[in-house]
């Protein structure tokens, strides 16, 4: 009887990808600090002015802030995931602001503000060559090929 044997990754985070770990780092700070700006004093007057709207937006962010922790957990622990987990990330993060300006703008009355679109435009140039090099690179094929038990087991 042949016992099954994953293919656990021994190859270091080395080349790009030591670039996209750094992001896998920062991501979730960058989430969180949008999710405690909800905490400051101007943010209380949008819940009392749009409670429905700024509690979307929150809910909003506090979903990236997990995506964000999950993407890290997976890309460190090198599992088979990271490129569906990688692309679910960016997507979301592409979506989330168009929404997020579209639903602003509609219940405030108040036009989209240039520099959203800016910075929208400025996340899909930077985020379009990351998802290309993820999907294409041999060595994010030989590095993110642990299985989900190696994670959950807690194995390194």
């Amino acid at each position: 009887m042949v016992m099954y044997s994953p293919a656990i990754s021994r190859k270091p985070l080395r080349g790009w990808l030591l670039l996209l770990g750094v992001g896998m780092v920062f991501g979730p700070m960058r989430a969180l600090s949008n999710v405690l700006a909800y905490a400051d004093p101007p943010m209380g007057t949008a819940f009392a002015k749009f409670p429905t709207l700024t509690h979307t937006l929150l809910s909003m962010d506090v979903v990236s802030l997990v995506l964000a922790l999950g993407l890290s957990v997976v890309f460190f622990r090198k599992l088979w995931i990271f490129k569906r987990a990688f692309t679910t990330v960016i997507v979301y993060n592409l979506l989330v602001p168009l929404v997020a300006s579209v639903l602003t703008s509609l219940v405030t009355a108040e036009p989209v503000v240039p520099e959203y679109v800016g910075s929208w435009l400025g996340y899909a140039i930077v985020a379009i060559p990351w998802l290309i090099y993820v999907h294409r690179s041999q060595r994010v094929r030989e590095t993110f090929v642990n299985p989900l038990w190696w994670a959950v087991a807690g194995f390194r």
